[in-house]
Protein backbone atom coordinates (compact mmCIF):
# COMPACT_ATOMS: atom_id res chain seq x y z
CA UNK A 1 0.00 0.00 0.00
CA UNK A 2 1.56 3.33 -1.01
CA UNK A 3 1.21 5.93 1.41
CA UNK A 4 2.55 9.82 -0.31
CA UNK A 5 1.82 11.59 3.18
CA UNK A 6 4.13 9.48 5.73
CA UNK A 7 7.05 8.61 5.86
CA UNK A 8 8.24 5.12 6.04
CA UNK A 9 10.40 3.38 8.42
CA UNK A 10 12.87 1.52 5.86
CA UNK A 11 13.46 5.12 4.29
CA UNK A 12 15.30 6.12 7.61
CA UNK A 13 17.06 2.77 7.59
CA UNK A 14 18.36 3.26 4.05
CA UNK A 15 19.78 6.46 4.74
CA UNK A 16 22.01 5.07 7.41
CA UNK A 17 22.85 2.28 5.43
CA UNK A 18 24.00 5.07 2.59
CA UNK A 19 26.25 6.94 5.37
CA UNK A 20 27.80 3.90 6.63
CA UNK A 21 29.22 2.69 2.77
CA UNK A 22 29.95 6.06 2.33
CA UNK A 23 32.00 6.27 5.14
CA UNK A 24 33.59 2.33 3.75
CA UNK A 25 34.57 3.98 0.88
CA UNK A 26 35.75 7.28 1.52
CA UNK A 27 37.36 6.70 4.84
CA UNK A 28 36.10 9.36 6.46
CA UNK A 29 34.54 7.76 9.78
CA UNK A 30 32.03 9.82 12.63
CA UNK A 31 35.34 11.03 14.22
CA UNK A 32 36.69 12.45 11.82
CA UNK A 33 33.19 14.40 10.57
CA UNK A 34 33.18 15.73 14.75
CA UNK A 35 30.09 13.20 15.19
CA UNK A 36 32.28 10.30 17.03
CA UNK A 37 29.89 7.52 18.26
CA UNK A 38 28.41 7.38 21.50
CA UNK A 39 30.58 4.12 21.96
CA UNK A 40 33.27 6.29 21.67
CA UNK A 41 34.17 8.01 25.20
CA UNK A 42 38.02 7.57 25.99
CA UNK A 43 40.42 10.29 24.44
CA UNK A 44 42.51 6.98 23.18
CA UNK A 45 39.62 5.61 21.37
CA UNK A 46 38.90 8.52 19.57
CA UNK A 47 42.57 9.08 18.56
CA UNK A 48 42.64 5.68 17.21
CA UNK A 49 39.72 5.69 14.82
CA UNK A 50 40.74 9.44 13.65
CA UNK A 51 44.50 7.73 12.98
CA UNK A 52 43.21 5.15 10.77
CA UNK A 53 40.79 7.70 8.82
CA UNK A 54 44.23 9.65 8.08
CA UNK A 55 46.10 6.25 7.15
CA UNK A 56 43.05 5.31 4.89
CA UNK A 57 43.40 8.78 2.65
CA UNK A 58 46.82 9.14 3.15
CA UNK A 59 47.18 7.57 -0.14
CA UNK A 60 44.78 9.74 -1.92
CA UNK A 61 46.24 12.73 -0.49
CA UNK A 62 49.70 11.71 -1.77
CA UNK A 63 47.80 11.20 -5.17
CA UNK A 64 46.48 14.82 -4.88
CA UNK A 65 49.82 16.41 -3.81
CA UNK A 66 51.68 14.51 -7.09
CA UNK A 67 48.68 16.27 -9.47
CA UNK A 68 49.38 19.88 -7.96
CA UNK A 69 53.29 18.96 -8.74
CA UNK A 70 52.92 17.84 -12.23
CA UNK A 71 50.61 20.75 -12.72
CA UNK A 72 53.03 23.17 -11.12
CA UNK A 73 55.60 21.64 -12.51
CA UNK A 74 54.12 22.10 -16.25
CA UNK A 75 53.42 25.37 -15.99
CA UNK A 76 56.71 26.36 -14.85
CA UNK A 77 58.20 24.65 -18.04
CA UNK A 78 55.48 26.67 -20.23
CA UNK A 79 57.19 30.06 -19.09
CA UNK A 80 60.34 29.27 -19.03
CA UNK A 81 59.84 28.46 -23.01
CA UNK A 82 57.17 31.28 -23.81
CA UNK A 83 57.34 34.07 -21.20
CA UNK A 84 59.66 36.72 -23.03
CA UNK A 85 58.32 39.38 -21.45
CA UNK A 86 58.52 40.69 -18.05
CA UNK A 87 56.01 39.25 -15.89
CA UNK A 88 54.33 40.16 -12.06
CA UNK A 89 53.60 37.48 -9.10
CA UNK A 90 53.25 37.71 -5.70
CA UNK A 91 55.56 35.76 -3.60
CA UNK A 92 56.32 34.73 0.13
CA UNK A 93 59.91 35.07 0.91
CA UNK A 94 62.26 35.12 4.38
CA UNK A 95 60.41 35.64 7.52
CA UNK A 96 57.17 35.54 6.12
CA UNK A 97 57.52 38.64 4.06
CA UNK A 98 55.34 39.10 0.70
CA UNK A 99 56.60 41.09 -2.12
CA UNK A 100 55.57 41.75 -6.10
CA UNK A 101 58.50 40.37 -8.58
CA UNK A 102 59.06 40.54 -11.80
CA UNK A 103 59.98 37.76 -14.12
CA UNK A 104 60.87 36.42 -17.48
CA UNK A 105 61.81 33.08 -18.72
CA UNK A 106 65.53 33.70 -18.33
CA UNK A 107 65.16 34.76 -14.60
CA UNK A 108 63.75 31.02 -13.57
CA UNK A 109 65.31 29.14 -16.01
CA UNK A 110 67.20 27.30 -13.10
CA UNK A 111 64.17 26.20 -11.12
CA UNK A 112 63.83 22.75 -12.47
CA UNK A 113 59.93 21.51 -10.95
CA UNK A 114 57.38 22.01 -8.17
CA UNK A 115 57.07 20.51 -4.68
CA UNK A 116 53.98 20.35 -2.61
CA UNK A 117 54.04 19.65 0.73
CA UNK A 118 50.34 18.67 2.72
CA UNK A 119 50.63 20.45 6.04
CA UNK A 120 48.63 18.50 8.99
CA UNK A 121 44.99 18.27 8.87
CA UNK A 122 45.02 19.40 13.15
CA UNK A 123 47.26 22.56 12.59
CA UNK A 124 44.48 23.91 10.17
CA UNK A 125 42.03 24.23 13.17
CA UNK A 126 42.25 26.89 15.99
CA UNK A 127 42.06 24.16 18.50
CA UNK A 128 44.73 21.99 17.11
CA UNK A 129 47.33 25.17 16.82
CA UNK A 130 46.81 25.94 20.68
CA UNK A 131 47.39 22.52 21.73
CA UNK A 132 50.81 22.16 19.97
CA UNK A 133 51.49 25.89 21.38
CA UNK A 134 50.61 24.90 24.79
CA UNK A 135 52.66 21.91 24.53
CA UNK A 136 55.71 23.26 23.24
CA UNK A 137 55.30 26.19 25.93
CA UNK A 138 55.09 23.35 28.48
CA UNK A 139 58.71 21.42 27.56
CA UNK A 140 60.07 24.76 26.89
CA UNK A 141 60.06 26.02 30.80
CA UNK A 142 62.73 23.21 31.44
CA UNK A 143 64.89 24.69 29.14
CA UNK A 144 67.38 27.92 29.17
CA UNK A 145 65.33 29.35 26.43
CA UNK A 146 61.27 29.40 27.18
CA UNK A 147 59.13 29.58 24.97
CA UNK A 148 58.48 33.79 24.44
CA UNK A 149 54.85 35.70 24.20
CA UNK A 150 55.29 36.39 20.63
CA UNK A 151 56.88 32.63 19.25
CA UNK A 152 53.48 31.51 20.98
CA UNK A 153 51.45 33.54 19.15
CA UNK A 154 53.19 32.91 15.88
CA UNK A 155 52.69 29.22 16.82
CA UNK A 156 48.85 29.96 17.51
CA UNK A 157 47.95 31.78 14.49
CA UNK A 158 49.80 29.90 11.38
CA UNK A 159 50.71 26.25 13.09
CA UNK A 160 54.19 26.33 11.90
CA UNK A 161 57.24 25.51 14.06
CA UNK A 162 59.61 27.91 12.53
CA UNK A 163 59.31 31.12 14.79
CA UNK A 164 60.83 27.71 17.67
CA UNK A 165 62.94 25.22 15.75
CA UNK A 166 64.73 27.89 13.11
CA UNK A 167 67.88 28.70 15.40
CA UNK A 168 67.81 24.72 16.41
CA UNK A 169 67.22 23.95 12.83
CA UNK A 170 70.21 26.73 11.30
CA UNK A 171 72.78 25.18 13.85
CA UNK A 172 72.29 21.83 12.99
CA UNK A 173 72.09 22.16 9.60
CA UNK A 174 75.89 24.47 9.83
CA UNK A 175 77.35 21.73 11.96
CA UNK A 176 76.43 18.61 9.12
CA UNK A 177 77.97 21.34 6.40
CA UNK A 178 81.37 21.62 8.91
CA UNK A 179 81.38 18.40 9.27
CA UNK A 180 80.88 17.57 5.44
CA UNK A 181 83.93 20.39 4.66
CA UNK A 182 86.19 18.60 7.35
CA UNK A 183 85.99 15.31 5.69
CA UNK A 184 86.18 16.70 2.53
CA UNK A 185 89.55 19.19 3.37
CA UNK A 186 88.26 22.16 2.79
CA UNK A 187 89.37 24.01 6.23
CA UNK A 188 89.02 27.18 4.89
CA UNK A 189 85.16 26.97 4.93
CA UNK A 190 85.13 25.93 8.44
CA UNK A 191 85.17 28.45 11.22
CA UNK A 192 84.04 28.83 14.89
CA UNK A 193 82.14 31.67 16.13
CA UNK A 194 82.31 32.70 20.22
CA UNK A 195 78.39 32.85 19.64
CA UNK A 196 78.39 29.27 18.49
CA UNK A 197 77.03 26.31 20.70
CA UNK A 198 80.33 24.85 21.38
CA UNK A 199 79.33 22.56 23.37
CA UNK A 200 76.77 20.70 20.36
CA UNK A 201 79.89 21.50 17.85
CA UNK A 202 82.39 19.72 19.79
CA UNK A 203 79.76 16.83 20.11
CA UNK A 204 79.44 16.14 16.62
CA UNK A 205 82.60 17.46 15.29
CA UNK A 206 84.17 14.34 16.85
CA UNK A 207 81.74 12.00 15.61
CA UNK A 208 83.90 12.73 12.85
CA UNK A 209 86.65 10.63 14.26
CA UNK A 210 84.65 7.84 14.79
CA UNK A 211 85.06 6.40 11.45
CA UNK A 212 88.59 4.37 11.41
CA UNK A 213 89.86 5.77 8.03
CA UNK A 214 89.62 9.01 9.17
CA UNK A 215 91.58 8.21 12.14
CA UNK A 216 94.33 6.85 9.96
CA UNK A 217 94.36 10.08 7.63
CA UNK A 218 96.50 12.77 9.74
CA UNK A 219 95.53 15.25 8.04
CA UNK A 220 91.66 14.80 8.53
CA UNK A 221 92.58 14.11 12.19
CA UNK A 222 94.64 16.80 12.71
CA UNK A 223 92.49 19.36 11.38
CA UNK A 224 89.25 17.75 12.82
CA UNK A 225 90.83 18.27 16.14
CA UNK A 226 92.24 21.58 15.88
CA UNK A 227 88.50 22.62 15.28
CA UNK A 228 87.73 21.53 18.30
CA UNK A 229 89.85 22.97 19.69
CA UNK A 230 89.26 25.88 18.39
CA UNK A 231 85.67 25.66 20.04
CA UNK A 232 87.51 25.44 23.78
CA UNK A 233 88.95 28.12 23.58
CA UNK A 234 87.01 30.20 22.32
CA UNK A 235 84.34 28.54 25.26
CA UNK A 236 86.56 29.08 28.22
CA UNK A 237 87.02 32.94 27.26
CA UNK A 238 83.24 33.96 25.91
CA UNK A 239 81.93 36.56 27.88
CA UNK A 240 79.57 35.00 30.29
CA UNK A 241 76.59 37.52 29.09
CA UNK A 242 76.76 36.08 25.74
CA UNK A 243 76.73 32.07 27.10
CA UNK A 244 73.72 32.84 28.99
CA UNK A 245 71.42 34.91 26.42
CA UNK A 246 72.48 32.28 23.83
CA UNK A 247 71.45 29.38 26.82
CA UNK A 248 74.47 27.77 27.28
CA UNK A 249 76.89 26.74 30.31
CA UNK A 250 79.79 28.43 31.66
CA UNK A 251 82.86 26.50 30.35
CA UNK A 252 84.30 23.67 32.73
CA UNK A 253 86.69 24.85 35.69
CA UNK A 254 90.26 23.62 34.80
CA UNK A 255 91.51 21.31 37.70
CA UNK A 256 92.98 22.80 40.87
CA UNK A 257 96.20 21.49 42.12
CA UNK A 258 95.72 19.37 45.70
CA UNK A 259 95.72 21.83 48.82
CA UNK A 260 99.56 21.90 50.81
CA UNK A 261 99.30 19.77 54.42
CA UNK A 262 99.90 22.07 56.74
CA UNK A 263 103.48 21.92 58.37
CA UNK A 264 104.92 20.48 55.38
CA UNK A 265 108.32 21.82 54.33
CA UNK A 266 108.31 23.73 50.95
CA UNK A 267 111.00 22.06 48.93
CA UNK A 268 109.15 18.28 49.74
CA UNK A 269 106.20 20.19 47.30
CA UNK A 270 106.38 19.82 43.23
CA UNK A 271 107.22 22.16 41.77
CA UNK A 272 108.53 24.21 44.95
CA UNK A 273 111.95 25.73 45.72
CA UNK A 274 113.82 23.92 48.53
CA UNK A 275 113.69 27.44 51.73
CA UNK A 276 116.75 25.18 53.24
CA UNK A 277 118.45 25.88 49.90
CA UNK A 278 118.11 29.15 49.77
CA UNK A 279 119.90 30.11 53.09
CA UNK A 280 116.79 29.86 55.20
CA UNK A 281 115.17 27.74 57.69
CA UNK A 282 112.79 25.13 56.41
CA UNK A 283 108.94 25.92 57.18
CA UNK A 284 107.62 23.20 60.05
CA UNK A 285 110.91 22.57 61.43
CA UNK A 286 111.97 23.70 65.09
CA UNK A 287 115.40 25.14 64.30
CA UNK A 288 115.63 25.40 68.64
CA UNK A 289 115.48 21.70 68.58
CA UNK A 290 118.33 21.19 65.90
CA UNK A 291 122.32 20.77 66.73
CA UNK A 292 124.06 24.09 66.73
CA UNK A 293 126.78 22.40 63.77
CA UNK A 294 122.69 22.24 61.60
CA UNK A 295 121.67 25.43 62.97
CA UNK A 296 124.87 26.77 61.51
CA UNK A 297 124.28 25.61 58.43
CA UNK A 298 121.11 26.37 57.72
CA UNK A 299 121.04 29.80 59.37
CA UNK A 300 121.73 32.65 56.66
CA UNK A 301 125.76 34.56 57.56
CA UNK A 302 124.77 37.33 59.62
CA UNK A 303 126.73 40.51 59.24
CA UNK A 304 129.74 41.36 61.89
CA UNK A 305 129.04 42.87 64.83
CA UNK A 306 130.45 46.42 65.40
CA UNK A 307 133.30 47.15 67.73
CA UNK A 308 131.70 48.00 71.22
CA UNK A 309 128.87 46.09 70.90
CA UNK A 310 127.71 44.76 74.43
CA UNK A 311 129.62 41.81 75.53
CA UNK A 312 126.15 39.87 76.28
CA UNK A 313 124.63 40.43 72.67
CA UNK A 314 127.94 39.06 70.77
CA UNK A 315 127.38 36.25 73.04
CA UNK A 316 123.64 35.84 72.12
CA UNK A 317 124.69 36.58 68.25
CA UNK A 318 127.05 33.99 68.40
CA UNK A 319 124.95 30.92 69.57
CA UNK A 320 123.09 31.71 66.21
CA UNK A 321 126.25 31.33 64.26
CA UNK A 322 126.77 35.23 63.89
CA UNK A 323 130.38 36.58 63.60
CA UNK A 324 131.44 38.54 66.24
CA UNK A 325 133.01 41.60 66.58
Amino acid sequence: MLKLIQAQGESYTLIDLLRASMEAISGINSVARGEPQASLKSGSALALVHAMAVQINAAIQKAYANLFEKMGTMVLSRLKTFAKTKRMAEITGKAERSMLIEFSGDSIKDVQRVVVELGSPVLRTSAGRKELADKWFEASLNTATPMTFPQYMAVMSTGRLEPITQRAQSQRLNIVRENEALLDGRVDDVRALVTDDHSAHIQEHLSVLDDPSVRMDNALSANTLAHVQEHCNLWVSADPVLLAATGQQAAPAPAMPPPMPMGAPMGGMPGMPDMGGMGGPQMGIDMSQQPADVQAVNMPNMPNLPPGTDPSVAEAAAQFGGATA
